[in-house]
Order: C-alpha cells, then structure tokens, then sequence
C-alpha cells in the first residue's frame, strides 16, 4: 500500500512539472508569434529618424483600432 502511495504521489508530481514546462512553452510560444507579428514594423521603426519616428508611432496608435501597421505592410510586401 505504501508503494502504491509513493508511485502515485511521484507521478503526480511528474505530470505537474509537465505541465509547467508546457505552460512555459505556450508563454515562449506566444511570445515568439507576437515578435513574428511585430517584427516588420519594428525594422522599419529602426531605421527612421526621431522625428519620423514619432510619426510614424502616432498613425501606428491610429490605425490600431483596424489592425495596425503589420496589415498594411504585410498586404503591401506581397
């Protein structure tokens, strides 16, 4: 009985560390997409200037509410 106990208990633990080490994977995951998303406009925010820059962040907040610059780039690059 105590056996039994013991097995049980050590794979409860087992499947608990799985699904941590799942859950970080779908953070990184996440993560990873959302830097794929971003990662054209970041590129074109680095190579403007300062003033340009500003500008180019004020329409980025503006067309938020319709997708954002990625959608424009991203149908425009194709």
């Amino acid at each position: 009985m105590i056996n039994m106990q013991t097995e049980y208990y050590g794979l409860c633990g087992e499947i608990a560390a799985t699904a941590r080490q799942i859950n970080d994977l779908e953070k990184s995951l996440s993560m990873w997409e959302q830097y794929a998303d971003n990662k054209l406009v970041y590129q074109r925010l680095t190579v403007l200037k300062p003033r340009a820059r500003e500008k180019f962040q004020d329409v980025d907040s503006i067309l938020s509410d319709f997708g954002g610059l990625h959608n424009i780039f991203c149908t425009t690059q194709s």
